[in-house]
C-alpha cells in the first residue's frame, strides 16, 4: 500500500517541476496550496489518517492554536494525524503538517506535542518546502523522488536513498537541509513560548528522539544524515533556553493540557496493536479497576474488534467518573450503532447535543441513526443542515446521496455523490455522476444550473 501510495504522490511531485521549470523563482503560494491539497487527497484516500472526531479536532484546534504569533500566514494551515506508529512529523507544501501517531503515544504532555508541532510550523512559515521544490528540480527528477521519499517515508533506507540520489551534490543539499533545520527550531521555539507552552518541551522531547534513535544513527555515515545530529540541535535549544523568561500559561493552554490524557488515549487506543493495547489498559485496570482513562481506552480497543457488549461496558463504567464527557458519550452512541441499536444511540446523542448544541459530529451520527432506521426523511433534514455548516464534512454528501437513492430522488442522489467524489478528486467518478444527475433534472431548473456549475469547475480542475 505505502508503495502504491509513494508512486501515487509522486506523480503529483511532477507537477511541481513544471511549476517552476521556466525560473528560478519559487513556486507561487497559490500553486504550493494546490499541490497541497492533491498530496492532503492522496493520503486521505490511503485510508492512513486517524479517524476519530475529537482526536481530529485537537489536533486541528492545538495547532491553530500555536499559529497565532505568526505575522503572516502564507496558507490556510491543515493539521492531520497519520495512524502510524512512527515517531515523526511533517510538513508538506501549502501548509499541511501530519503528525504520526508513534510520536503522540511517545509525548508525555501536551507542551511536547506542541513543540514538534511549532517546529513544523516554522519550516511553513519560512517556506522551507517551496526551497526543497526549486531546489530538487535543479537536481532532476530522480533526486526529486528520492527526497520526497525521505520525506513520507522516513528511516535509515530513505535517508541513505536521498543521499546517493544526491551524487555529487549531496553534501549541498545536507547543508541546507541543515541550515533549515536550525531555523525551523529557532521559529518554533518563538512560536511555542509565545503561545504560553513550556519551550523546555522542545529540549526533552528531542532529548527522547534522539536518545530512541541512537542505535539507528550509529550504523548512518554522517555524511548521509539529511538532518542535524540530536547533539546539535539539543545544544541549539539550550543557548535559547538560557534567555527565556517563564510567562504563565495561558487559559487556552491549561485547557490543552486537562484534554491531552483523553485525546493521547483514543490515539493510542486507536493506532496500537490491539493485542497490546487491551494487555495494557487490563494491566492498569488490575491496580485500578475504576480508571476512567483505562476503561475508556479499552472500550475503544473492543469497538476496533467489534466486540461491542464489552466496548458499551467500558464506557458506561467511564461515565460513572465522568457522566458529561463528550468524547465517551460519542463512543457509546457509536459502539450502539455498530452494534445495530440505534435507537439507543439517538438517546445517548441527544444528550450530547443537550450538552453542546453545537456538536456538528453528533448531529452527523443522528442522522446517520436515522438511515440506519430507514427514516430517510429524518436523515435528509440533518445531513442538509449540516451541508451549510462550515466545515462540511466529505461524508454528509456521500450519506446525502444514499439517502435521496432510497427514497427514490435519484437526481438529488448522484448530484449529492457528484459533490462527494469532487471534493475527494475523484475526478472520473464525479464527472459520471453529475451527468447521470443532469440527466434525470430536466424538469428542474435550479439544480441544472448547480449541477452546470459543478461540471465546469470539474473541467477547470483538469486541467
Amino acid at each position: 500500500m505505502l508503495k502504491k501510495f509513494f508512486f501515487k504522490v509522486c506523480s503529483i511531485f511532477i507537477i511541481i517541476c513544471f511549476f517552476s521549470s521556466q525560473s528560478y523563482a519559487l513556486i507561487s503560494l497559490e500553486d504550493e496550496e494546490i499541490i497541497g491539497k492533491r498530496i492532503f487527497l492522496q493520503v486521505k484516500r490511503q485510508g492512513i489518517l486517524l479517524q476519530d472526531d475529537f482526536a481530529n479536532k485537537y489536533i486541528d484546534s492545538l495547532g491553530h492554536y500555536l499559529i497565532r504569533p505568526l505575522k503572516t500566514k502564507p496558507f490556510p494551515f491543515h493539521f492531520s494525524i497519520i495512524n502510524k506508529d512512527i515517531i515523526n512529523a511533517f510538513a508538506s507544501p501549502g501548509g499541511y503538517i501530519y503528525i504520526y501517531a508513534g510520536l503522540i503515544n511517545d509525548a508525555d504532555n501536551v507542551d511536547e506535542l506542541a513543540a514538534v508541532i511549532c517546529h513544523e510550523i516554522g519550516h511553513v512559515s519560512a517556506r522551507h518546502i517551496a526551497h526543497k521544490i526549486e531546489y530538487s528540480r535543479r537536481l532532476g527528477y530522480l533526486s526529486l523522488i528520492a527526497l520526497l521519499a525521505g520525506v513520507l517515508v522516513g528511516g535509515v533506507a530513505s535517508s541513505i536513498a536521498t543521499a546517493t540520489s544526491m551524487a555529487g551534490s549531496a553534501q549541498l543539499q545536507i547543508n541546507h537541509t541543515r541550515e533549515e533545520e536550525r531555523q525551523a527550531d529557532e521559529l518554533g521555539f518563538h512560536y511555542l513560548s509565545e503561545s504560553g507552552f513550556n519551550p523546555v518541551a522542545m529540549y526533552d522531547i528531542l532529548k527522547k528522539i534522539t536518545d530512541m534513535s541512537l542505535y539507528a544513527l550509529d550504523k548512518i555515515p554522517p555524511f548521509l544524515l539529511d538532518h542535524p545530529s540530536g547533539p546539535e540541535r539539543l545544544s541549539n535549544i539550550q543557548s535559547m533556553l538560557s534567555s527565556y523568561k517563564p510567562v504563565p500559561p495561558t487559559k487556552e493552554v491549561l485547557s490543552f493540557r486537562k484534554e491531552f490524557p483523553v485525546f493521547k488515549t483514543i490515539v493510542y487506543a486507536k493506532s496500537e496493536d490491539p493485542d497490546i493495547a487491551k494487555k495494557f489498559y487490563q494491566d492498569v485496570l488490575k491496580d485500578d479497576p475504576e480508571s476512567p482513562l483505562a476503561n475508556f481506552g479499552l472500550g475503544i480497543v473492543y469497538m476496533r474488534i467489534s466486540e461491542y457488549r464489552k466496548a458499551i461496558g467500558c464506557f458506561k463504567k467511564t461515565l460513572k467518573k465522568w457522566p458529561d464527557s463528550i468524547p465517551v458519550l460519542t463512543k457509546l452512541a457509536i459502539s450502539y450503532q455498530d452494534s445495530g441499536q440505534d435507537k439507543k444511540a439517538i438517546s445517548v446523542i441527544n444528550k450530547i447535543l443537550s450538552i453542546d448544541d453545537t456538536d456538528n459530529y453528533a448531529l452527523f451520527l443522528l442522522g446517520l441513526s436515522y438511515e440506519n432506521l430507514k427514516e430517510y426523511d429524518k436523515a435528509i433534514k440533518i445531513f442538509k443542515k449540516l451541508s451549510y455548516l462550515k466545515p462540511v464534512d466529505d461524508q454528509v454528501y456521500y450519506h446525502l446521496g444514499i439517502c435521496y437513492g432510497r427514497s427514490g430522488k435519484l437526481a438529488l442522489a448522484h448530484y449529492n455523490f457528484g459533490i462527494y467524489f469532487s471534493r475527494l478528486y475523484m475526478l472520473k467518478e464525479a464527472r459520471y455522476h453529475f451527468f447521470e444527475a443532469k440527466k434525470l433534472a430536466k424538469n428542474n431548473p435550479r439544480l441544472m444550473n448547480e449541477i452546470a456549475v459543478h461540471i465546469k469547475e470539474l473541467k477547470l480542475n483538469n486541467m
